[in-house]
């Protein structure tokens, strides 16, 4: 059987997930982040997902929506445009 390739855009999608995953478990739930860490890694996925909208996932989606509750809860301003 073959096995399938990820594209480019796949590849970066997952890799961010995994960094969000990875800090999760090393900082402990969204809750406890600092707003400036929280602000950057939301923003590395707004950025991302511009680009990349046809190829999201469903671990992408449900990440980007965990941090986008969080800045919205904790009145984050955008750093992004």
């Amino acid at each position: 059987m073959a096995k399938a390739t990820l594209s480019k855009e796949e590849k970066q999608l997952d890799k961010l997930v995994d960094t969000y995953v990875k800090a999760v478990k090393a900082k402990g739930d969204i809750e406890e982040w600092s707003d400036k860490y929280l602000i950057s890694l939301r923003d590395k996925f707004r950025v991302l997902a511009r680009t990349t909208r046809g190829y999201w996932t469903f671990d992408f989606y449900e990440s980007l929506q965990n941090l986008n509750k969080e800045s919205l809860k904790r009145d984050l301003k955008p750093a992004t445009k």
